[in-house]
Order: C-alpha cells, then sequence, then structure tokens
C-alpha cells in the first residue's frame, strides 16, 4: 500500500469523489480494509429511518410489511445486535421516514 494511503485524510478525500454513489461505497468498504470503516462511516453517517439498522438483523427476525411497518417475527438473541449496535454508532443524523417500526414488541424497546 502506498504511504498517502496511510493517511486518513486521503483515505476521505478519495471517499468523498465516491459518496455520490452507495452501491460504489459498498465497493469500496468491501474491497480494502483501510478504506471499510471510513466508506462504512460515509453510508451510515445520514439516515431517513431505522429500518437499515433493523435490517441488520437476521432475515428470520423481522418482516416487512406491505405498508413499510417492520415487524419482529421473533426476538433477537444479544449476539445479533452487535451488528446493529456497530451500525447504530457510525449514525450521525437521523430524520423521519415513511417506514414505521412496531414499538410494541419488547425487541424494539432494546433499541431505546
Amino acid at each position: 500500500m502506498h504511504n498517502a494511503l496511510k493517511i486518513d485524510d486521503i483515505i476521505y478525500a478519495i471517499l468523498q469523489h465516491v459518496k455520490s454513489s452507495k452501491r460504489d461505497l459498498v465497493n469500496v468498504a468491501m474491497t480494502c480494509s483501510k478504506f471499510s470503516d471510513p466508506a462504512l462511516n460515509m453510508l451510515w453517517c445520514e439516515q431517513s429511518s431505522l429500518a437499515p439498522l433493523i435490517m441488520c438483523l437476521p432475515q428470520d427476525t423481522w418482516e416487512l410489511a406491505r405498508d413499510l411497518t417492520i415487524n419482529f417475527s421473533r426476538e433477537p438473541v444479544l449476539a445479533e445486535w452487535e451488528r446493529v449496535r456497530i451500525n447504530a454508532s457510525r449514525i450521525r443524523r437521523l430524520t423521519t421516514g415513511s417506514c414505521h417500526i412496531d414499538a410494541s414488541n419488547s425487541a424494539t424497546v432494546a433499541l431505546q
């Protein structure tokens, strides 16, 4: 790896050119470990819903209804929340969106 790529500011400058395409950021994150965390930080930085976080859980723990409501089909075990915790720490701005999470389930309370 070139020494210039050991400087975080240079990594972020490079990623600023890729930032407009989420697919490209995902590809960069999967390509090189040095780019992974900064690219994932950019991907998760702004969210308009908690749905992407819930969708980090195993697919058998949630269902997406036609009205875009997320319902838990089972309560996730503690270890399954780890990816949610990691990605939640990357979020810097959360705005409301059209997807709603059913707050009647005890698993949702774990997010609060």
